[in-house]
């Protein structure tokens, strides 16, 4: 999945979307002028190929949000967190709400999915901040869980995001490759307690996170297929879709160029590769005669992200849903 780098498509990008080895566009602020042209350019996008390629974008809410005008502005994550403290319905209800007017606001222009929510544990990490529920893995379970409800019903799919978990380091891996000391057992109980029974909660796509866990394996969590396989396939039974966070965050840059770097994330059980914000280093992997060939299962996995039309039938919901977050926009 690669990035554009206009409000419209260039014929070289059109060129670029139409290589084999490409599933789908990551959406930027870059790309949004107004919701118009989005329906224009997403529309155009989907048009390329059949089945269509998928559209995505990080709309979390707060300070990652990258379509406002026009759009609903969400709180972020930690306020949930806060408003589950008060009351536990408010928090719950809050999460299905944000949910549902994230996933109305963007299934209405055509985004499939967003890559949403975030469920790393509260810690002093910079790169999550305020973007993380709480510190408890029980509350986060349970808020990510209603907020991915609320996607659900308006025909979107939730990502959650960054397996295994940022709550053990401080760096931010867009720069640097963040290093957690911590045993296996422990990343276990705190952070990979979240990931647990997530398919009957309705959540079937996970993205990794760019730590590395010494005393667990050398490799990064996107290139280690002890994380992928062992414990995210074998150990909690996901069967879902596994997507790599930004293969050119500044975290990777010591493991190869872009080319191994895809390669190493598909070889670890990554169904889908995230390459962001160079179309030289796309142009570089998509000149290689091939890579590795997707399964049939990561094929069946990656056509269920498209986006539904539930969310057509859900003005009611929308609407009361959206009304609240307008009040506490208000509030705060």
């Amino acid at each position: 999945m690669i990035s554009i780098e206009g409000i419209a498509l260039d014929h070289q990008s059109r060129h670029r979307l139409a290589h084999p080895d490409i599933g789908g566009v990551i959406l930027f602020s870059r790309n949004y002028e107004n919701r118009q042209q989005l329906i224009e350019l997403i529309q155009e996008i989907h048009d390329l190929r059949h089945p269509s390629l998928l559209v995505a974008v990080d709309q979390e809410g707060g300070v990652v949000q990258r379509f406002k005008n026009e759009f609903t502005v969400l709180p972020n994550m930690a306020t949930v967190g806060e408003a589950f403290d008060h009351n536990v319905d408010s928090g719950l209800q809050l999460a299905l709400d944000i949910g549902r007017v994230l996933g109305y606001e963007l299934r209405a222009v055509g985004v499939d999915f967003s890559f949403t929510p975030v469920v790393d544990l509260e810690s002093p990490n910079i790169a999550i901040g305020r973007r993380s529920f709480h510190r408890s893995p029980e509350v986060v379970s349970a808020l990510s869980r209603a907020l991915a409800r609320g996607l659900s019903e308006m025909g979107m799919q939730a990502v959650v995001k960054h397996f295994p978990g940022h709550s053990g380091v401080v760096d931010d891996p867009h720069f640097d490759l963040p290093s957690d000391g911590r045993q296996l057992e422990e990343v276990r109980l705190r952070d990979m307690a979240v990931y647990q029974d997530m398919e009957s909660q309705g959540i079937n796509a996970v993205m990794t996170c760019h730590v590395v866990f010494p005393n667990i394996d050398k490799l990064p969590a996107t290139f280690s297929s002890l994380f992928i396989h062992k414990e995210l396939r074998h150990r909690l039974r996901f069967n879902g879709l596994i997507v790599s966070d930004d293969i050119m965050m500044g975290a990777l840059s010591q493991f190869g160029d872009p080319v191994e770097r895809v390669i190493a994330a598909r070889r670890a059980g990554c169904d889908l590769v995230l390459l962001c914000n160079s179309d030289h280093a796309a142009d570089e992997v998509l000149s290689r005669s091939r890579l590795p060939q997707l399964s049939e299962e990561s094929l069946e996995r990656l056509s269920k992200m498209q986006g539904g039309q539930e969310f057509l039938q859900h003005d009611d919901r929308f609407n009361a849903a959206r009304q609240k977050i307008l009040e506490l926009n208000l509030e705060h």
